[in-house]
């Protein structure tokens, strides 16, 4: 007999615990009974009863391995945070593994459980096997090897891991600001009037020699776009600008050119 870290324990636990519930009519009802009495009975004796050093020492060992596994407070969260997954685990198998029993046997899950908390696991002796040992004491052996187990784990969680842990969330993030419907421009006149306009105003300078608007040509081609219900793409306005700022482009205007008359500083 050896003794099994506590994950290796957990691991024969669960296997235990996995009942097939595979049965395809009531005529096979018979024979997968005895099949899942037999697998319950192997098991529980093979992974839990033979497999072990005397049990009575089992559980004040499982304490022991927690203790020495954390040394910081770091540790301690993240270990007892596993140990609450591996507890809740093992507490959902337990719980379809005595209501399968209960029905195979014709025992009410009630009582499993009143029995097995009544009759520790280290009560159960190796050298019973095959003598006196039902498959009702084999299910009890079971079940009280995972509620001693639960209970190890719950006395540490008790200590390190009081508060229920639930999954790290990043703080919400607040939305970013939302702008504000764009609103375009209806111009009711030629498009080139406009672009003579602003071609003006990058060619007018105030008295300190700075243009009225001293964006790029690109950028005031962009903003007409954008701005303008009906004007063509940037590309477009920007060649036309350009137009307008050579010598002549004034001359290119059909109609209603806006003069401007700006009193510089």
């Amino acid at each position: 007999m050896k003794f099994l870290h506590l994950n290796a324990w957990l691991s024969n636990l669960h296997q235990c615990l996995r009942i097939d519930t595979n049965i395809h009519s009531e005529n096979e009802y018979d024979d997968y009974v005895k099949r899942t009495k037999r697998y319950i009975e192997d098991t529980v004796w093979g992974l839990l009863i033979s497999h072990v050093i005397p049990s009575d020492e089992l559980f004040e060992l499982f304490r022991q391995e927690i203790e020495e596994n954390v040394t910081t407070d770091h540790r301690a969260d993240k270990y007892a945070e596993l140990l609450r997954i591996k507890s809740d685990e093992l507490r959902r198998d337990l719980t379809r593994f005595v209501s399968i029993a209960g029905l195979l046997l014709d025992v009410p899950t009630q009582l499993l459980y009143q029995k097995c908390a009544d009759v520790p696991f280290w009560a159960y002796d190796d050298a019973d096997r095959g003598e006196s040992y039902t498959t009702v004491d084999y299910v009890c052996c079971a079940v009280s090897a995972c509620l001693q187990t639960l209970t190890v784990i719950d006395d540490y969680l008790s200590v390190y891991g009081s508060q229920p842990t639930t999954p790290q969330q990043e703080p919400p993030q607040p939305e970013p600001p939302q702008p504000e419907p764009g609103v375009k421009l209806r111009w009711n006149a030629n498009k080139r009037v406009l672009y003579d306009l602003f071609a003006q105003l990058t060619l007018t300078n105030t008295y300190s020699g700075k243009p009225l608007i001293d964006n790029s040509l690109k950028d005031i081609a962009l903003f007409l776009a954008q701005s303008i219900e009906g004007f063509p793409k940037a590309s477009t306005i920007e060649r036309e600008l350009e137009k307008m700022r050579e010598i002549e482009g004034i001359e290119k205007v059909k109609r209603g050119r806006i003069d401007l008359n700006i009193y510089r500083e």
